[in-house]
């Protein structure tokens, strides 16, 4: 099977506005559709190349990329435990204000800076949201946000 050709749905920048912790990205994932979520390297202080990877800033943390920092310790859990914190992370159903989701009702995923997924199972299609992988205590405090581009597969 060949490589998809792939068609830009959505730019969206995470999170959406300070204070928020899931950011709508798109209203509806289709059940077994190809979709891919990219956080592009931008260019740097030094126009044009080299190109440097998005960084946001967990609470109390370094600057990090969308792939997080294993490095970061966290005294709550993670939202995805087995996903490094500062990780740029995904759901699919339940809504934004959604603080503990519950894994049987909705899909939770790592992301980080490149990420190809379907829904295989119709009964958890819903709305994809994002957010940084922290603490449900301070995921909430992230300084600066990552432009995401989303597409899907024709």
């Amino acid at each position: 099977m060949g490589q998809p050709s792939w068609r830009e749905v959505r730019r969206v920048r995470v999170p959406e506005r300070p204070a928020t912790l899931w950011t709508p990205a798109l209203d509806y994932i289709a059940s077994a559709k190809l979709y891919r979520i990219v956080v592009e390297a931008k260019a740097g202080p030094g126009h044009p190349p080299p190109l440097e990877d998005q960084r946001w800033t967990p609470v109390s943390g370094p600057p990090c990329t969308a792939d997080g920092d294993s490095t970061l310790s966290r005294n709550g859990a993670l939202v995805i435990d087995n996903c490094p914190p500062g990780a740029l992370i995904g759901k699919v159903g339940g809504s934004t204000a959604d603080v503990k989701p519950d894994k049987d009702k909705v899909i939770l995923f790592s992301v980080g800076r490149h990420c190809v997924f379907n829904v295989t199972d119709a009964a958890k299609t819903g709305a994809l949201y994002l957010s940084i992988n922290d603490a449900r205590e301070t995921v909430a405090g992230v300084q600066g946000q990552l432009e995401v581009v989303i597409y899907e597969a024709l």
